[in-house]
């Protein structure tokens, strides 16, 4: 987790961050982990990855809004 909190940060994929209005709840985020094996079935690295719950958008005023911090080379 201390990796992806580093490498979000050094990317600044968030951007500068700001007070939430006092009428509005934050969207809830969850960490997703995984075990990435070796080709012998060992374990080669743990992965983390922060998600948010898109589900909890609200028509009108954050529902057509997309975030996306990760692109694929071809994309770019």
């Amino acid at each position: 987790m201390r990796d992806e909190l580093s490498a979000i940060d050094q990317h600044k994929v968030f951007g500068d961050l700001m007070e939430l209005p006092e009428d509005r709840k934050a969207i809830p985020s969850n960490w997703v982990y995984k075990v990435k094996p070796e080709g012998t079935g060992s374990i080669h690295r743990f992965k983390a990855r922060l998600v948010c719950g898109g589900n909890h958008k609200v028509q009108g005023i954050d529902y057509q809004a997309t975030y996306a911090p990760t692109a694929r080379l071809a994309h770019v």
